[in-house]
């Protein structure tokens, strides 16, 4: 079963719930039914999916799976965090994304999400490559991990993706930075700029009526001053 995409995030399969990540790449869960944001994970986290009550994130430097609580506190702990997945070392050392491209793809099989990679290190300095010096080929893998308590476990075939969702969508506004449908609500993110602050709110409409149903602060980071001329320019 796939998550449904949901503003460069996750949903669960019926809408209710998603997880998606904020400016500082922390992991931000919401309550799509009331508008209302559940948590901030204490770390960098990537959307993996949201499996009834548990948000899964991948976590970096090592690469692990955390399972998050949906009704947990704020600062609660992981229900669990998984052993180390079978990256090779060049990614598995690496505490950012910045070091590597990464494709993902999770899925929940009965108790298990399915997880399959794609990884390519990236040039970081040196002789560029060229003729007689080919880019690292890219290193694929997969496995799989128990829900119940993060257990690896051998890889499960994922299943054939759905073709009724459609993806986040750019908007002709400046103001809107992206905007999806999903179910019976049409979302979208704008960048608001508030007092000196940058705000990222997220806006819940009607599909059919255009009505506003809420809307919810994502993120607010205190807006960049314009860097001052330089003496004699």
């Amino acid at each position: 079963m796939w998550p449904r995409p949901f503003l460069g995030g996750v949903a669960d399969v019926r809408g209710h719930r998603a997880i998606r990540r904020d400016a500082q790449g922390r992991l931000v869960a919401l309550n799509l039914d009331e508008g209302r944001l559940l948590w901030r994970s204490a770390m960098p986290l990537q959307p993996l999916l949201v499996a009834g009550e548990l948000a899964l994130g991948l976590a970096l430097a090592p690469p692990r799976v955390l399972a998050l609580s949906l009704a947990g506190a704020p600062d609660a702990p992981p229900v669990w965090t998984s052993a180390k997945l079978p990256w090779p070392d060049w990614a598995a050392t690496t505490s950012d994304e910045t070091g590597f491209d990464l494709e993902l793809d999770a899925a929940r099989i009965g108790a298990a999400v399915a997880l399959a990679w794609q990884l390519r290190q990236r040039y970081t300095g040196g002789a560029p490559p060229g003729k007689g010096r080919a880019r690292p080929a890219p290193v694929s893998g997969a496995c799989a991990v128990a829900l119940s308590d993060g257990r690896i476990l051998p890889a499960l075939p994922l299943p054939a993706r759905p073709a009724d969702d459609a993806p986040a969508e750019a908007v002709d506004d400046p103001g809107v930075l992206a905007e999806q449908r999903l179910g019976a609500a049409t979302y979208r993110l704008r960048a608001v700029d508030s007092g000196g602050m940058l705000k990222t709110v997220l806006h819940a409409l009607d599909a059919r009526q255009g009505t506003p149903r809420w809307e919810c602060v994502l993120d607010e980071t205190p807006r960049r001053r314009p860097m001052p001329p330089r003496p004699g320019a």
